[in-house]
């Protein structure tokens, strides 16, 4: 079943399930490239001009906003939004250099995306909001395939 159809057969209680707010079509492209070179992340960082998001480094999990980057180090690990939905997430590839996956949520028909979001050690700055992205697969159905970081969202 494609997802227009999908989203036609919800029914107010799934709606209400999902609190009142239904899935949402779209099409999402995702790249990813490597890096070998801790400068080679800052600077792709920097060109992907993030609003806001969270950088691990080797002692400290350090939140941002308003495209202020911080610099402790070494980034291990981060997940950064951008400009126009789009999303970055840095992971290391244990190999001594880095995955960097970009998120570009465009209109289309070939992925569901919801909010969801989970609780945050930045209390100051709210909770983390991502969008999980949903497709459909042969013999499961339709199966989360991965969360985008939308920001910091405070109640």
């Amino acid at each position: 079943m494609n997802p227009p159809k999908l989203l036609i057969i919800i029914t107010d209680d799934l709606k209400t399930a999902l609190g009142g707010e239904l899935p949402q079509l779209c099409h999402l492209e995702r790249a990813t490239r490597q890096c070998q070179q801790p400068d080679e992340v800052k600077q792709a960082l920097k060109d992907f001009q993030p609003q806001q998001g969270w950088l691990c480094f080797q002692s400290a999990v350090v939140p941002f906003k308003k495209g202020e980057l911080p610099d402790k180090g070494t980034i291990l690990y981060g997940e950064v939004k951008g400009k126009n939905r789009q999303a970055l997430h840095i992971q290391q590839n244990g190999n001594g250099g880095w995955l960097l996956t970009t998120y570009q949520e465009q209109a289309g028909e070939t992925h569901l995306v919801e909010h969801t979001q989970l609780l945050s050690e930045f209390d100051d700055l709210g909770h983390l909001h991502y969008r999980v992205f949903w497709q459909q697969d042969g013999e499961q159905g339709y199966r989360p395939i991965c969360a985008a970081f939308n920001g910091f969202f405070k109640e």
